[in-house]
């Protein structure tokens, strides 16, 4: 297996397990170099990780270190709009990765109640789409990652809802 396919699979866990255990979520976030190193997932040298917690109204995108960024901010924003099916209310949030930064989004958790460890870790994995989007000046590879769980007797449902959005 492959490096980043091995960084991909640590954090699928991690986030699986974040989602099934509060304890292990709250760990996570409040200190995330020792969750995500103990896991396997690196983050780049000299680095702190930063967990961000998307929820069902709160969104977070990662843009990369843009020194112009800022400037183009409300224009990329207002672009972003035209390319995401964000539901009324939801609101974006925007962080910045450093040299000194680097933010991993949890995504909402789904609905696991029904979920086997197997469909919970699938779902984890699922990975991002991608659409690249320029905006304002700004360039930008938007990655989102879609999951939705029934809350009826089937396990996967085939509705779409946005639960995390990450810019690379």
């Amino acid at each position: 297996m492959a490096s980043s396919d091995k960084q991909k699979v640590a954090l699928a866990s991690v986030i699986a397990q974040a989602w099934q255990d509060t304890d292990y979520k709250e760990k996570l976030i409040s200190d995330p170099a020792a969750v995500l190193g103990d896991a396997g997932v690196s983050v780049p040298s000299g680095a702190k990780p930063v967990v961000v917690q998307n929820t069902d109204r709160d969104v977070h995108i990662v843009v990369p270190g843009a020194d112009d960024f800022e400037a183009s901010r409300a224009d990329f924003i207002n672009g972003l709009g035209h390319f995401l099916p964000l539901p009324d209310g939801v609101r974006l949030h925007f962080v910045q990765n450093t040299g000194d930064t680097h933010h991993v989004v949890l995504p909402l958790a789904p609905d696991t109640s029904n979920l086997s460890d197997d469909d919970i870790m699938n779902l984890a994995a699922a990975g991002p789409q991608s659409v690249n989007v320029n905006v304002g000046g700004v360039n930008a590879g938007i990655e989102f990652q879609s999951v939705v769980v029934n809350v009826g007797t089937s396990a996967l449902n085939t509705n779409i809802a946005v639960v995390a959005i990450v810019a690379t």
